[in-house]
């Protein structure tokens, strides 16, 4: 059965959430979630709520854990350097994972070199992005067809770059097995499947 859009986003924040739990101090921060339908279809899996035909990317946000605040406090694990509104630090990384992608640079936002940070865009580690794409098959041949189906970002912010990172990763698990274990509904007789085609190295 075709897993919801609910249920994908839920699992991708519960594994998020595992592995936050082995972070020291990590008790304040967000997990952002961007999905960025890429085919027709994506878009009605989404809820189709594009407006005169432009595509309506979907953006979840989450406390870091139940319970915690978006905002990590001044004097974070002794640290003088003041407060950090890790929700909206979080959309900077996608975007510099963004750029990174859109570029051929990598899936991370670690790969946004420096020379591109700017207002609104940002290269500290902790957003990662995947593509996903459809394969229609039909017995045991899968070169039917191939096509872009949708492009997912997980950006962790509020405990160092390098965990936030390991944490954003941890949440590419649930999309991993979603592609692995999960048919679309069928289309032409064919039966179609997703598989991640672009990734962290």
């Amino acid at each position: 059965m075709e897993k919801t859009l609910q249920e994908l986003v839920q699992e991708i924040v519960q594994a998020v959430r595992l592995e936050v739990a082995k972070v020291p101090n990590f008790d304040n921060g967000a997990i952002r979630i961007l999905l960025v339908p890429k085919c027709a279809d994506t878009e009605h899996w989404l809820g189709d709520h594009g407006v005169d035909e432009t595509i309506c990317e979907h953006d979840f946000g989450y406390v870091i854990k139940k319970g915690a605040s978006h905002t990590r406090p001044n004097g974070w694990r002794g640290e003088d350097d003041g407060e950090c509104d890790c929700y909206g630090y979080a959309a900077l990384k996608t975007a510099g994972c963004s750029y990174a992608i859109k570029h051929g640079l990598g899936y991370r936002s670690s790969d946004c070199p420096n020379e591109a940070v700017t207002w609104g865009r940002e290269n500290d580690a902790g957003c990662v992005g995947y593509d996903v794409s459809r394969v229609y098959t039909h017995g045991h041949a899968e070169h039917v067809c191939c096509e872009p189906y949708l492009r997912v970002y997980i950006s962790v912010s509020g405990a160092s770059s390098d965990e936030d990172e390991l944490c954003a990763l941890a949440g590419g698990v649930a999309i991993e097995q979603w592609c692995n274990k999960d048919l679309v509904p069928h289309h032409g007789g064919c039966e179609q499947r997703l598989y991640i085609t672009g990734r962290p190295a």
